[in-house]
């Protein structure tokens, strides 16, 4: 079924607009369906609450037609909840070490919206951030097709794996900018890229973590130069949880003594 020749659609709403953040946040998933790793439950929405009362006849019409599916990941719910700790960790540490409010919200980014700035305090926004670890794990599926709701839900996580290896590409692996001029050299910076996205995605598969925190947790495993009169001893650094993701990737952990530079006599 071609869903566009039909101006049919399955998209995702934006979960921290009203009233769909308190319709994740009210919704019982406990009687919902359970769809591989996923809890579904189709949830109903007053369409005044999702366009203003004088909005033409057509408009409501079209918004009547449309079906809500509330969807709940538990796994991605710790994912999304490690995440926010992360950030709420950076944040704590830049407003500690950040007086001036200006240089603050430079240095904070995106990451200001988690900070709530008043004329003689900067704190936590503590509102947001509860909210945010209310919808973790949670987003809402629109559609106005009459398929399956099971059906909906796996076209949508379809779609949304394909969305996400083009952000891993392009933010993580980081595929631009080329520096490169001629085909070849081109395609083989691709091909790495790709090989890499698929490596990221087999190091995700085996750690049931993100490629980003497998990353973070891996580079722990430094090596340090520890200088002696006889040379120079090339030392890495332990770390139990870059072991354990070692482990469950089944490789080895790298040997303690990486090398050694000897003076000669």
């Amino acid at each position: 079924m071609n869903l566009l020749d039909q101006d049919l659609y399955i998209t995702a709403a934006y979960r921290w607009d009203k009233p769909y953040r308190n319709i994740l946040i009210d919704t019982d998933f406990s009687n919902g369906i359970k769809l591989n790793d996923l809890i579904i439950k189709e949830v109903s929405i007053d369409i005044n609450d999702i366009i203003g009362k004088d909005a033409p006849e057509e408009e409501k019409k079209l918004a009547i037609k449309r079906r809500h599916i509330a969807v709940y990941n538990s796994e991605r719910e710790k994912l999304d909840i490690e995440d926010l700790d992360n950030k709420i960790s950076i944040v704590r540490k830049k407003i500690s070490e950040i007086k001036d409010q200006k240089e603050l919200k430079r240095s904070l980014g995106k990451l200001k919206s988690l900070v709530k700035f008043t004329n003689n305090n900067t704190i936590l926004n503590e509102k947001r951030i509860d909210i945010l670890k209310k919808i973790a794990g949670r987003f809402l599926i629109v559609t106005n097709t009459d398929i399956p709701m099971n059906d909906v839900v796996s076209s949508y996580k379809e779609q949304w794996r394909i969305e996400r290896s083009f952000r891993t590409i392009k933010s993580f692996i980081e595929i631009r900018p080329v520096y490169h001029r001629k085909s070849d050299r081109i395609k083989g910076h691709v091909f790495v890229c790709i090989l890499s996205l698929l490596v990221s995605r087999l190091i995700e598969k085996k750690t049931g973590i993100t490629i980003s925190q497998a990353s973070k947790t891996l580079s722990y495993l430094k090596v340090t130069p520890i200088k002696k009169e006889s040379g120079t001893i090339m030392i890495r650094s332990e770390s139990d949880a870059a072991k354990n993701l070692l482990m469950k990737m089944e490789l080895e952990y790298p040997e303690k003594v990486v090398g050694a530079r000897i003076k000669n006599e």
